[in-house]
C-alpha cells in the first residue's frame, strides 16, 4: 500500500513539473533580487519563525491534550498499575510483560493519531498564519518589487505555502523536542 502512495506522488510530481515547465514556455518571468543584506534578513526571520512556531506547537498541544490526553493518561496508569502489581507478585511477569506490550502499542497508536492532528490542523493554522502576513521568502528577496501580474502572484502563494510548510514541520519537530524533554524529567517506568 505505501509503495503505491509513494508511486502515486511521485507521479503526481511528475506531471507537476512538467505541466508547470510548459507554462513557463507561456509566463515569462524575471529574476527577484535579494534583500540588500541577506545574512541579517535571514537570521532575523528564524528567530521570528522560530517563535511562531513555538506558538503554534502549544496551541497545537493544548488541542491534541484536549482529544488525546484523557486516553493516554488512562493506558499510562494501566501500565503504572501492571508495575505495582509485579512489585507485589513478582511471579506474574510474564503475563504483566504481555498486558503491558497491548498498552505500548495503544500509546503508540494514539501517539500517531496526534501527529497525523498535529501536521494537519497546525498546516491549517500555519496557512492562516502566513496569509495574514508572515512569509519567508518576501523576507529575503524584494517580492513587492515585481510588476503587478502572474509571476508576484506566484511569488506570494509560494511564499504562504511555503512558510506555512516551515511553521507546521518546525511544530511538529519543536512537538518532539518537547517530549523528549518531558520524558527525561520522569522515571522510565519498566514496562514502557
Amino acid at each position: 500500500m505505501k509503495s503505491f502512495e509513494m508511486k502515486g506522488l511521485w507521479i503526481f510530481t511528475s506531471i507537476f513539473i512538467v505541466a508547470f515547465a510548459t507554462l513557463l514556455g507561456i509566463w515569462h518571468f524575471g529574476a527577484v533580487p535579494f534583500v540588500s543584506d541577506v545574512p541579517a534578513a535571514a537570521t532575523k526571520l528564524i528567530a521570528s519563525l522560530l517563535i511562531i512556531t513555538l506558538f503554534t506547537e502549544r496551541s497545537l498541544a493544548a488541542i491534541n491534550a484536549a482529544a488525546f490526553g484523557k486516553q493516554q493518561k488512562l493506558y499510562e496508569s494501566e501500565i503504572r498499575d501492571l508495575e505495582i502489581g509485579l512489585e507485589l507478585d513478582p511471579l506474574q511477569q510474564a503475563s504483566a510483560q504481555a498486558e503491558a506490550k497491548t498498552y505500548r502499542t495503544k500509546l503508540a497508536e494514539l501517539a500517531g493519531q496526534e501527529e497525523k492532528v498535529r501536521i494537519a490542523v497546525g498546516f491549517a493554522f500555519a496557512v492562516l498564519i502566513s496569509a495574514a502576513g508572515v512569509r519567508t521568502l518576501s523576507a529575503l528577496v524584494m517580492i513587492d518589487a515585481l510588476a503587478d501580474g502572474t509571476q508576484k502572484s506566484l511569488a506570494h502563494m509560494v511564499d504562504i505555502v511555503l512558510t506555512a510548510g516551515l511553521i507546521a514541520g518546525g511544530s511538529n519537530g519543536l512537538a518532539e523536542l518537547l517530549q523528549l524533554i518531558k520524558q527525561g524529567l520522569k522515571p522510565p517506568s519498566k514496562l514502557l
